[in-house]
C-alpha cells in the first residue's frame, strides 16, 4: 500500500510534489505493475490524479455543507475497464493525507448463492437472471442499510460492516462470505466511492415488444409475392406463421420463425430486468456525485474479459476459456444495448436528491418473493424512495449532484470528458 511509501508520504505532506508522487507509484505501486511505462504515465497523469483532484474538490464542496457526513460518490464503468485500479489509487492517495477513503462494489451486494438460485426459479426462461449480474440479483437492503449506517455512525469508534462476496465459491457461480469474513471499517469516513457495471442505468418508462421486427420480416418475404397481403403481424409466433402462404418455402419460414422467437425472447427478457431495476433508483438517489466512464462500443468488453481471463490461466489460477467468457459476457449486452445512451447522454437520472436516510431503509423486492410480491414490492420502494426525495427537494441544502463522464479507449485510456450535470 502506498503508506509504506515513505518517499510518497513526504511528497504529499510536505511538498505537494506530484511529480514525486507519480514517479513513486509508477515504480512501485502493484495494480499498475502489469502496464508499459507510456501506458503507467498516461493512466497516472491523464487518467488516476485529475480524477482523484476532482474527487477531493468534491469533498471540500461537501464540506461546506457537511461538517461530518461522508460525501458519496456514483462510479458507472463496464466491467474491465479498471474502476478497480482507479478506486484503490484514490482511496490510498487520500490515506496519505489522512482521510478515509473506501470504495465499495455493487459486487459486495450480489445475493446469496441460495438467494439467487431461487431468482433463477423465479423467471425459469430469463439467461439473464440465471446468474449473477444483472438488475435483481442484489440484497439492495443491505446496500441501503450500509449506507445509512456510514451516514449516521453510532460514535467516533463506530464499526461499520462492509460485505464480502467470493466469486470463486460454488464453482464460480459465486457466493456471499460469512459475516465474520466482512471488511470492518472503523471511525469517522470522509468519502466512499461506490462503484458497478451497471450503476446509474435509469430504467425505461417500458420496453418496446418486437411486434414491428415480426411485421417487417413478413413484408419482406410478401413483397417476393409469397405471403398472402392480408397477413398480420402478432405476438403469437404460431398463429402468425399459420397465416403465411404455403407457397412460402419452408427454411424461409423457420428461419423467421427462429428471428422472431429469439427477438421476442430477449425483449421478454430485458423487460423483466427492466422492471427489477427501478428500485436501484433509491441507491441513486443517495449519490452526491458521479463519475461516468464510457466506452465508444461496449463490445470491447469481451476484449476486456478474455484478457483478464488469458492472464488468469496463463498465472495458473484457472479461468473461464474464450467460449465460457462470450456466454458469461452475453448475459451482460442487452443491459448495455438498452441503458448505455441516455447514461451517456444524460448521466444517472433521478440522482439530484439524496434521500434523508436518518431512519432504517424499507426492505425491497426480496430475492424469495414470488415475481408478482417482487413486481409489488419493486412499485412500493419506488414510490417510497419517490416521496424521500421530494421531501428532500423541498429542503434548503437540496443540490445539484455534478456528474463527470470521461470517455476511455479500448487500451483503458482517457479520450475526452465533459460534466453532464455541473458543480
Amino acid at each position: 500500500m502506498i503508506e509504506s511509501f515513505p518517499e510518497v508520504n513526504r511528497a504529499l505532506q510536505n511538498s505537494h510534489n506530484i511529480d514525486q508522487v507519480l514517479q513513486e507509484l509508477k515504480t512501485q505501486y502493484n495494480p499498475l505493475a502489469h502496464l508499459n511505462d507510456r501506458d503507467k504515465d498516461q493512466q497516472l497523469t491523464n487518467f488516476h490524479m485529475p480524477v482523484y483532484q476532482y474527487v477531493k474538490a468534491l469533498l471540500h464542496r461537501h464540506r461546506t455543507v457537511h461538517d461530518t457526513k461522508p460525501i458519496f460518490i456514483g462510479i458507472s464503468a463496464p466491467q474491465g475497464c479498471g474502476k478497480t485500479t482507479l478506486t484503490n489509487i484514490i482511496c490510498d492517495l487520500f490515506r496519505i493525507e489522512g482521510k478515509t477513503c473506501i470504495a465499495m462494489s455493487l459486487d459486495d451486494f450480489y445475493l446469496t448463492g441460495e438467494q439467487q438460485e431461487q431468482l433463477a426459479k423465479n423467471y425459469p426462461h430469463n439467461k439473464l437472471l440465471e446468474f449473477r449480474g444483472n438488475a435483481g440479483s442484489h440484497d439492495l437492503h443491505l446496500a441501503m442499510t450500509t449506507l445509512h449506517t456510514l451516514l449516521n455512525p453510532s460514535g467516533g469508534d463506530s464499526e461499520v460492516r462492509i460485505p464480502v462476496y467470493d466469486k470463486a465459491l460454488r464453482e464460480g457461480r459465486g457466493d456471499r462470505l460469512p459475516q465474520e469474513s466482512w471488511i470492518t471499517i472503523t471511525g469517522r469516513v470522509d468519502v466512499v466511492l461506490f462503484e458497478g457495471w451497471m450503476f446509474g442505468f435509469t430504467p425505461l418508462g417500458d420496453v418496446p415488444m418486437p411486434a414491428a421486427e415480426w411485421t417487417n420480416s413478413v413484408d419482406k418475404v410478401e413483397s417476393s409475392g409469397a405471403v398472402d397481403a392480408s397477413t398480420e403481424a402478432t405476438t403469437d409466433v404460431a398463429g402468425a406463421v399459420e397465416g403465411i402462404s404455403e407457397q412460402v418455402d419452408k427454411q424461409k419460414v423457420q428461419q423467421l420463425r427462429a428471428e422472431y422467437e429469439l427477438a421476442f425472447s430477449k425483449a421478454k427478457s430485458i423487460k423483466e430486468v427492466n422492471e427489477l431495476l427501478r428500485p436501484y433508483e433509491a441507491l441513486n438517489m443517495c449519490m452526491d456525485a458521479w463519475l461516468v466512464l464510457a466506452v465508444e462500443d461496449s463490445s470491447v468488453v469481451y476484449k476486456w474479459r478474455l484478457q483478464a481471463e488469458q492472464q488468469m490461466r496463463a498465472a495458473g489460477r484457472g479461468g473461464m476459456t474464450d467460449d465460457q467468457v462470450a456466454d458469461f459476457v452475453d448475459r451482460y449486452m442487452p443491459a448495455y444495448e438498452t441503458y448505455l445512451g441516455d447514461l451517456y447522454a444524460r448521466g444517472p437520472q433521478r440522482s439530484h436528491i439524496r434521500p434523508e436516510l436518518s431512519h432504517p431503509p424499507m426492505q425491497v423486492a426480496a430475492a424469495e418473493a414470488t415475481a408478482e410480491a417482487t413486481a409489488e414490492a419493486t412499485a412500493e420502494a419506488t414510490a417510497g424512495a419517490t416521496a424521500v426525495a421530494m421531501e428532500r427537494e423541498d429542503g434548503a441544502d437540496a443540490q445539484l449532484s455534478p456528474v463527470l463522464k470521461i470517455n476511455v479507449g479500448s487500451d483503458r485510456l482517457p479520450i475526452s470528458s465533459e460534466m453532464l450535470k455541473k458543480l
